[in-house]
């Protein structure tokens, strides 16, 4: 795989398409003003909630009706967040000379459960269970240790409780070892979305392309993936850097002035007004590394080209014979 132009094609070449510069700016307004609401929001839920008196129903109430409407919030972000997105991924598959289905609001839907599933898969190792036995086990050794641990500590047998303790760490131990092979699943699967947005396709037919195609070049895309990131880690610091600077006036003035809860003036701070201008570069990096992101992944996946393994396989060979009209027989002349 050819780093640079992973790069190139993720960094600087949609630069250049008006359009994508219009996804650009939309997805940096929306997430400018969802920011702002959202940080009043927050502001006025604390707030809320320190001075809220009266009895416990009335407190409970009142927490929730609050929480209420700081989820309403997240979950509209949630559902415009996913457009946008799929808007950019399509137009991310044009770029590469790749098709893109459009976008409905059954395919909105069906691309949130391919998510979902796509996580449950990865959890459970449904395309790699010769290792789920680790979760199993590191379960069973981690709730049996804690048994027997408890049972030694009850009784006094300090033998049995220091068995029960050591069951338990290597039950914990088993859990980080599952971890990388979750992060390890996760990888293969992360060309889903791409997959689904390219064409109609079952949420599993997504995923089982996804890991084929992905088969060998795990280190490949952590190395690209890594180059990104550091990118966007430098990209993020650097926007972040005039609201850095103004926070940490407002503490020190703050600490001269003899407040020193930190709550507070961090509570203060966020519906400061030039804070939140000067937070503005760190919503408008947010909006670019969402871009970075899909065009990351459609360059992976059109550099992986037509490796489908035998679910792709089976796809292709079902839409060849739908697509396969029946011969008519002929009629021998006497």
């Amino acid at each position: 795989m050819d780093i640079g132009a992973f790069l190139n094609f993720s960094f600087v070449s949609w630069l250049k398409d008006k359009q994508a510069l219009k996804y650009l700016a939309l997805l940096s307004v929306f997430t400018i003003i969802f920011s702002i609401v959202s940080s009043f929001v927050s502001y006025n839920f604390t707030t809320a909630l320190l001075s809220l008196q009266g009895t416990p129903s009335a407190v409970i109430n009142a927490f929730f009706g609050l929480l209420s409407v700081a989820t309403v919030i997240g979950l509209i972000y949630f559902v415009i967040i996913y457009i946008i997105q799929y808007f950019i991924f399509a137009k991310a598959l044009g770029s590469a000379n790749l098709t893109a289905e459009k976008i409905s609001v059954m395919r909105l839907v069906r691309l949130i459960i391919l998510d979902i599933a796509s996580v449950l898969v990865a959890l459970l190792s449904m395309f790699n269970l010769k290792f789920l036995w680790i979760v199993i086990a590191a379960i069973v050794l981690f709730v049996g240790g804690i048994v027997l641990a408890a049972a030694g500590y009850s009784s006094g047998a300090m033998a049995l409780t220091a068995s029960g303790g050591a069951l338990a760490v290597i039950g914990i131990i088993l859990t980080i070892v599952y971890l990388a092979v979750v992060v390890y699943n996760s990888i293969r699967l992360s060309m889903g979305t791409a997959v689904f947005i390219e064409k109609e396709r079952s949420i599993m037919d997504c995923l089982r392309i996804s890991w084929e195609k992905t088969d060998g070049k795990v280190w490949e895309i952590i190395a690209a993936w890594v180059v990104v990131v550091v990118i966007m880690v430098v990209i993020s610091f650097v926007a972040s850097i005039p609201a850095m600077i103004y926070a940490f006036i407002v503490g020190f003035t703050s600490a001269l002035r003899g407040v020193t809860d930190s709550q507070m003036i961090q509570l203060a701070l966020s519906v400061n007004p030039a804070y939140l201008i000067l937070s503005i570069p760190i919503y408008i990096a947010s909006a670019f590394i969402m871009i970075v992101s899909a065009y990351y992944y459609v360059s992976i996946y059109k550099a992986l080209g037509n490796k489908q393994g035998s679910a792709g396989a089976a796809v292709a060979r079902a839409a060849a014979k739908s697509s396969v009209k029946p011969k008519r027989k002929l009629k021998k002349k006497r």
